[in-house]
C-alpha cells in the first residue's frame, strides 16, 4: 500500500463509484481443485471481473477487494455500535 506522501487526491471510498464496496458482497467464494491436485478456497478471476470489469486481475486484491472488504467491515461496525447504543 502506498504512503500518503506518494499519492494525491486522497478521498473516502464512496458507494456508487467504480470501486463500489457493496459489489464485493456478490462475488462467490469458491472451492476448487488446482492443477497440482490440491483443493483451495478462493475467487475465480472471471467472476470477480464481472463485478469489477474496469480493473485488471493484478489489482483485485490490494486495490479492489481488500479496501472494499475493510470499508464494509467499518460500516458494519458503525451500525453495530449504533444498535448497541439504542439497546442501552
Amino acid at each position: 500500500m502506498p504512503s500518503a506522501k506518494n499519492v494525491s487526491e486522497i478521498s473516502t471510498l464512496q458507494r456508487g463509484s467504480d470501486l463500489d464496496p457493496y459489489q464485493v458482497l456478490g462475488i462467490p467464494v469458491r472451492s476448487f481443485k488446482m492443477a497440482n491436485g490440491e483443493y483451495q478456497a478462493g475467487l475465480i478471476d472471471e467472476e470477480v471481473e464481472a463485478y469489477y470489469p474496469n480493473r485488471p486481475f493484478i489489482e483485485y486484491g490490494d486495490i479492489v477487494l481488500i479496501p472494499a472488504m475493510l470499508w464494509l467491515i467499518q460500516e458494519m461496525h458503525g451500525e453495530i455500535q449504533e444498535l448497541k447504543r439504542k439497546v442501552k
